[in-house]
């Protein structure tokens, strides 16, 4: 039994090094290395909500969309205010948010992209919907609804209302974490 473990295990040691070799260049490779190039479009937040994308939030707009497909998430050089935050979440909501920040929301990641993610559906709010939305329920809002939202390099980023089409040469400087 002895020499076969041993037998197994350079075998099981190489499948490892090669997933770990492989997940490090991952890593490393630039977005359009990874997917090709695909239409990106960027769209901007106030913090603490882009942050909170990273956390599975679903966005909440005043306007519907169609697009469908990679969003680049950007945090707006300026923050939302304490009150501000607490008029647009609520007191609950706000309270879920510093737990979960553990009470040190941070404007570091304003003016810059922090994360991309895929756009997937947007309806309307439902009630429901407020605890993963971190915002109180509005009837007249639309849930954004994204998946694979995932880290990136931080990229300085002057953001501006509505969507931004990505040139190929922002494409290339967006790195997975």
């Amino acid at each position: 039994m002895r020499l076969q473990s041993e037998k197994i295990l350079p075998g099981v040691f190489y499948t490892i090094q090669i997933q770990m070799t492989q997940a490090k260049l991952a890593s490393q490779a630039s977005f359009t290395d990874l997917f090709g190039h695909l239409a990106i479009r960027a769209l901007s937040w106030k913090e603490p909500y882009a942050t909170l994308m990273l956390h599975g939030k679903i966005e909440t707009r005043r306007w519907a969309t169609t697009y469908r497909g990679l969003v680049l998430i950007c945090a707006s050089k300026t923050p939302y205010t304490y009150r501000q935050t607490e008029s647009i979440s609520g007191e609950k909501q706000l309270k879920r948010m510093y737990a979960l920040f553990q009470f040190a929301i941070s404007p570091l990641h304003c003016g810059y992209a922090i994360a991309i993610g895929e756009l997937v559906d947007c309806r309307h709010m439902r009630p429901e919907d407020e605890d993963k939305c971190f915002v109180r329920h509005y009837s007249d809002l639309y849930c954004h609804v994204y998946a694979n939202v995932r880290p990136i390099q931080p990229i300085e980023w002057k953001g501006s209302q509505g969507w931004r089409v990505l040139s190929e040469e922002q494409k290339a400087r967006i790195h997975l974490l």
